[in-house]
């Protein structure tokens, strides 16, 4: 209550007109002083408690996390890894492992009624498995998990009717194989050797390959053994050259595209084969991992590339693919170089960088290229003629010009008798790839399955021009044809050459990689199949990735 008082002195005419002092009067206002006390510690105690259950909710939604997280992880690796698994067996592990993380199992009914938006491709609610949810998906490759929302009980927040907490959580795993892409679509045939030069991209069996320029013919490796490609010898043939090849040798993979790429686009389950599915399958690999027999009998079951596309779900891991021969020089030169686009994304060249790997520009076809060496990787631990070949290329020695590195680089593979040669930085050159080694020993024609019983790794070396001598330093990158006198030759590009090569706006006709065995790399990236020092063969070492 206000009361108006008058001050002493104040006349009462003041006091009329407003001279007035005003003042409260707390007497009756000592009552409200422990309700006040008491409301304050309420909301205190309230935001406390809501504190403490939403660190408890913040924990459980760590704990969610972490139990997605390895049931996305079981469930791919028993897709990916066992061959014999079915899409029920990954389901259960997922269930499994969800469960084994949790305070209490899912019940069915969760996950029958989840609902994920942005599930892969197949689902256990479309193919009819147990529990048939959405929730558990995969495509290809890979496998996202969401949990059905748990409530959490509150311990003290239900004083404000805050009474539960919804906690969910999902996780996206992916597998590749080691490297900057996946397997490009080239193969090798039975009894391709470490330290062998594969032509990987051949064209029909007509145009010969002028003999290699090999250096000043003064080799510092007293190395003279068939096939270590010894630079004494002017003569030294050629792995693209036809006119030394077999007519079957023509052709690649054939593979499918098994993604959609762009949700934009009307939706595919998987495209079937194409000149623009080849140039993004040598630019980023192709798009699902492959799997090999070990050794292929004839009428084995066979895991054939694109089985029940594009109609049905694509061949898991599969084995076995066709060859196809419908490859032109320019799509070769759109997947090393150029790029190109497919289901409206881009997709850059295998090589194609925008810094080059030497300062002053090394470029092929008028491109700038990854150039870095194979011999850039060799470890430090190596001896022998791979050590010898490191040691000079890190000392710059004036003594070996860049066709001795090379030289060298294949008798260190050919003569390899064991131990890790190679760096695990080797996987992150584009030029670094796993293919195919095929149980056939040559390649048949269109439409014939061939057969992969194992993987080497390669590393592409030489890059091809058929043309003219224009502007081409001489005869460095460039030799004459010798039957076709005049300006008709071929331009070659090797991986470390210290000098650009080709003519600009050309295409590339062919490529050819050097074999590497699989025990000379780290266990990080290869197992090998046979004991060190045998056949190049072995089986990647699968990356699974857990990317959300």
């Amino acid at each position: 209550m206000v009361r108006w008082w008058r001050r002493r002195g104040d006349s009462a005419e003041a006091t009329k007109f407003g001279a007035f002092r005003a003042r409260f009067d707390t007497s009756s206002e000592r009552g409200v002083t422990f309700p006040l006390v008491a409301l304050t510690a309420f909301m205190l105690f309230g935001f406390g408690a809501l504190g403490v259950d939403a660190a408890n909710g913040y924990s459980e939604r760590r704990r969610s996390q972490g139990a997605v997280d390895s049931a996305t992880l079981a469930g791919v690796v028993q897709l990916a890894l066992d061959s014999s698994a079915t899409d029920q067996d990954a389901v259960d592990q997922v269930l499994l492992f969800a469960d084994a993380n949790l305070p209490n199992p899912i019940p069915v009914a969760d996950w029958v009624a989840c609902v994920d938006s942005d599930q892969l491709a197949v689902t256990a609610a479309a193919k009819g498995l147990t529990p048939a949810t959405e929730c558990i998906s995969w495509d290809i490759d890979e496998m996202r998990v969401m949990l059905p929302e748990r409530q959490v009980d509150t311990y003290f927040a239900g004083v404000i009717g805050v009474d539960t907490l919804n906690v969910s959580a999902f996780a996206h795993v992916i597998t590749h194989i080691p490297g900057v892409g996946g397997s490009p679509p080239f193969v090798v045939t039975a009894g391709t050797d470490g330290g062998d030069e594969a032509c990987l991209r051949t064209g029909p069996p007509t145009a010969i390959v002028p003999p290699r320029y090999v250096g000043n013919g003064v080799g510092p490796l007293p190395v003279n053994e068939p096939g270590l490609g010894d630079e004494t010898d002017p003569l030294d043939s050629d792995p693209c050259d036809f006119a030394m090849a077999a007519p079957s040798v023509f052709g690649t993979l054939n593979p499918y595209i098994y993604q959609d790429r762009d949700p934009a686009m009307p939706d595919f389950y998987c495209k079937q084969p194409g000149s623009t599915v080849l140039d993004v399958s040598i630019a980023a690999g192709i798009d699902h991992n492959l799997s090999a027999f070990g050794d292929y009998l004839p009428g084995e079951p066979e895991a054939i590339d694109g089985n029940g596309c594009p109609g049905g779900p694509a061949q898991s891991r599969p084995n076995t693919m066709k060859m196809q021969t419908g490859f032109t020089a320019a799509e070769l030169k759109d997947g090393l170089l150029d790029g190109t686009t497919f289901d409206s994304v881009p997709y850059p060249g295998r090589l194609q960088i925008d810094t080059p790997y030497y300062p002053s520009g090394r470029s092929f076809a008028g491109r700038q290229l990854e150039n870095t060496p194979l011999w850039a990787f060799i470890n430090t631990s190596a001896s022998g003629i791979c050590g010898t070949v490191r040691d000079a290329y890190t000392a710059n020695n004036p003594a070996w010009d860049y066709f001795d590195l090379k030289e060298g680089m294949i008798a260190c593979i050919k003569t390899w008798a064991g131990g890790i040669v190679f760096t695990e930085s080797i996987a992150d050159s584009s030029r670094f790839a796993f293919i195919p080694l095929l149980d056939e020993a040559t390649l048949p024609g269109p439409p014939t399955l061939v057969h992969f019983n194992a993987f080497v790794p390669v590393y592409i070396q030489t890059l091809y021009q058929d043309g003219n001598k224009v502007g081409s330093p001489d005869p460095l990158c460039f030799s004459q044809h010798p039957a076709q006198p005049g300006n008709k030759g071929w331009y070659r590009h090797d991986a470390g050459q210290p000098f650009d090569c080709g003519r600009p706006n050309q295409n590339v006709d062919r490529m050819s990689s050097i074999v590497i065995n699989c025990g000379m790399l780290p266990s990080s990236l290869c197992i090998p199949d046979p004991a060190p020092g045998g056949p190049p063969g072995g089986t990647p070492v699968l990356i699974i990735e857990l990317v959300k």
